[in-house]
């Protein structure tokens, strides 16, 4: 089984990547580096599907109705790079609610726009409603159908709304971890406070 360069370059050097279609079969990725980390919420609806079968969806959907599809994805594709701008301003402004409702908009935006394209799942728009009804904004991961969503957890979030949506997901049997974009990749971290017996090194991590 092969492994997308994507995923492997995001697992190795971490940071953000800005992946952009060149032509027909051409991709180009590139990293973004930046000092700005999301906190999110990584929500698992146990819902297994085939990315292949969502992506011959929406290229049946294309090749039927060329010019109502391709609004859509032209859109996704601005919300992308709206993201990445925005991206750009919390690095030189700080943390800002403004900046970080403007994010949920834009989640919430990719998020109906996906469903429309019918890649979307009735456990995906449950998760979203969830977390809707606390003041947060989720979206489907990946080619969606099933999988995993992410809701963004803004700084200014109270730790006990945090809690109570956690809480809300698991009642509804949604698995949930919490992680932090834009962070190090891969790392070997060595301890040189421990010593083996033969005076080596010991790898801690």
């Amino acid at each position: 089984m092969s492994i997308h360069p994507v995923r492997l370059a995001l697992s190795r050097q971490g940071e953000n990547v800005l992946l952009h279609k060149i032509f027909c079969a051409e991709l180009m990725f590139a990293f973004l580096f930046c000092s700005v980390s999301l906190r999110i919420l990584l929500v698992n609806t146990k819902v297994p599907r085939k990315t292949k079968d969502l992506v011959e969806k929406v290229k049946q959907q294309y090749q039927k109705h060329p010019s109502i599809i391709e609004p859509i994805l032209d859109s996704i594709d601005a919300i992308s790079l709206s993201f990445l701008e925005k991206f750009k301003k919390m690095e030189e402004e700080g943390d800002t609610q403004e900046h970080y409702t403007h994010l949920n908009h834009l989640i919430s935006y990719n998020q109906n726009l996906l469903s429309t394209l019918g890649v979307s799942h009735v456990s995906l728009d449950e998760i979203a409603t969830i977390a809707k009804s606390f003041g947060l904004h989720a979206k489907l991961t990946g080619a969606g159908g099933g999988g995993f969503a992410f809701l963004l957890l803004p700084p200014f979030v109270m730790e006990a709304t945090i809690s109570d949506v956690k809480e809300k997901l698991a009642k509804r049997g949604y698995d949930h971890y919490e992680a932090n974009l834009g962070v190090n990749g891969v790392r070997v971290q060595f301890d040189n406070n421990i010593v083996e017996e033969d005076n080596s090194e010991c790898i801690s991590q």
